[in-house]
């Protein structure tokens, strides 16, 4: 599917993704299924998309999740349909204002994650109702670990709750199955924001995982650590200034590095 946030147009993006490549009758069959979609006739369809119509939000939220459009890509869709409408020059530079901003958000997202899809909101509270998604979806990376079986073994379950988790995972493509029953790292992917509503969730899931660890921790290879300091405030900022680098170090290394086995980073700075 093509890039919507390259379009400032929503009837160029509908046509473009119909795929005017295709054969008359294949693209006919496309634009059905998005006029479907919709909830209208074909032929009203095509009215729209020569200009004589305007799709209405109600009609559009419905295209977008034809689309399967994230949260991000699903607001800008519906932008464009509401600059279309747009009666008056005031409220169309409001909108272009609107869209110009989720163009930044694009960009400032898919330049550290390119190549990827984000999922949806409803769909990304159930990725984070636990850490065995994204354990499990990571793991998928690691070829002795991309079955059932080798998956149901490594995290002490049973069969059927590993496939239920993998399921999902191949239905938001945050995991691919292959024809031999293998499950490899999808293109999908869900960024969280500092203030995303589900990010507390997703800290307190793996902070609950490392104090079930602490007991059985192997001292050559893992390490926990808590310290409280009396400090400067001056030094305070020092630190929290350093840790972000430090971040970006790590994952210097861990990017590229081949996938073998799975760690869990952990790091708090926290007034007290």
């Amino acid at each position: 599917m093509n890039n919507l946030f390259e379009f400032s147009d929503y009837r160029t993006f509908i046509k473009s993704s119909a795929d005017p490549s295709r054969s008359g009758t294949k693209r006919s069959g496309e634009l059905k299924k998005i006029a479907e979609s919709a909830r209208v006739f074909p032929s009203y369809l095509s009215q729209i998309l020569n200009g004589r119509r305007d799709l209405t939000l109600d009609q559009a939220i419905q295209i977008a999740d034809h689309f399967g459009f994230g949260d991000l890509e699903r607001k800008y869709f519906l932008t464009l349909v509401q600059i279309s409408r747009a009666a008056t020059s005031r409220l169309k530079d409001e909108l272009n204002s609107e869209l110009k901003e989720l163009k930044l958000q694009h960009l400032k997202l898919s330049s550290r994650l390119p190549n990827q899809k984000e999922i949806s909101i409803e769909d990304a509270a159930e990725f984070y109702s636990s850490w065995l998604y994204i354990a499990i979806r990571l793991c998928t990376a690691i070829p002795q670990l991309q079955t059932i079986e080798t998956l149901s073994k490594k995290f002490a379950l049973s069969d059927r709750k590993i496939r239920k988790i993998l399921k999902f995972l191949t239905r938001t493509k945050l995991c691919i199955e292959s024809e031999s029953s293998k499950y490899s790292y999808g293109p999908s992917h869900m960024h969280l924001s500092a203030d995303h509503p589900l990010i507390t969730k997703h800290h307190s899931n793996w902070r609950s995982f490392a104090m079930q660890k602490h007991s059985i921790l192997e001292q050559s290879k893992e390490l926990a650590y808590s310290g409280v300091f009396a400090l400067s405030k001056s030094d305070a900022q020092k630190i929290r200034k350093m840790l972000p680098v430090w971040i970006d170090s790590v994952r210097e290394i861990s990017d590229p590095s081949q996938s073998e086995t799975l760690y869990c980073f952990n790091i708090d700075w926290l007034e007290v």
